[in-house]
């Protein structure tokens, strides 16, 4: 071999490395930027499910409150005069204010906020849920029982319907917070009736 072939023969081989190494440094980049998209694909998808989550517990909250809130207004219309002589069995549907299907709704969006949450907002989204049982429990005795003359049965259920608009609060500005979203931002969680936090 002569030195212009030898020189030649290097041209190619370095040509060759050249196209393999520029191949796999551009395979090796697309494989990098497959990973992150599919990393942030998922990421989203969390987050999309997370959010989902959050407005379906805040409609169950939402639905436990007003029921809360016509059965305490039932039980203030049952409010029996002091010098009544005669008093009647209570007498309300408690189909009609029942919070079970807010319940309901809550405590199976609390099932799955215990797989894809923090903490901040699994403890207070409990406490809610407690709130709301004690308060459907007690006001449904109050209301079959016959009412006291000169005492509303409503009244004393005025810490805890503080206690659950409270707790109610707690969570929703934990899932704002875990949303990154502003405390401001009533949408930031979907469209939800607002009446649970007082807005």
């Amino acid at each position: 071999m002569t030195g212009g072939e030898i020189i030649a023969f290097a041209g190619v081989l370095s040509t060759l490395a050249a196209t393999i190494f520029t191949q796999w440094w551009q395979r090796r980049g697309e494989r990098e930027r497959s990973a992150e998209r599919r990393e942030q694909q998922q990421a989203e998808r969390w987050l999309d499910y997370r959010l989902d989550v959050y407005v379906r517990f805040m409609r169950g909250a939402d639905d436990c409150w007003r029921a809360v809130r016509g059965r305490l207004n039932q039980l203030g219309n049952l409010a029996v005069p002091e010098g009544a002589e005669e008093v009647e069995r209570a007498e309300i549907d408690l189909g009609e204010t029942s919070a079970t299907a807010g319940l309901v709704a809550c405590a199976d969006a609390l099932a799955e906020m215990r797989l894809v949450a923090p903490s901040d907002v699994i403890h207070p989204a409990t406490l809610f849920l407690e709130t709301v049982r004690e308060l459907e429990y007690f006001t449904a005795l109050s209301s079959i029982h016959a009412p006291v003359p000169g005492v509303d049965p409503s009244e004393g259920f005025q810490q805890q319907t503080e206690a659950m608009h409270e707790s109610a609060t707690a969570v929703l500005g934990a899932m704002r917070a875990d949303m990154s979203a502003s405390p401001a931002d009533l949408d930031g969680l979907g469209n939800i009736d607002p009446t649970i936090y007082g807005c």
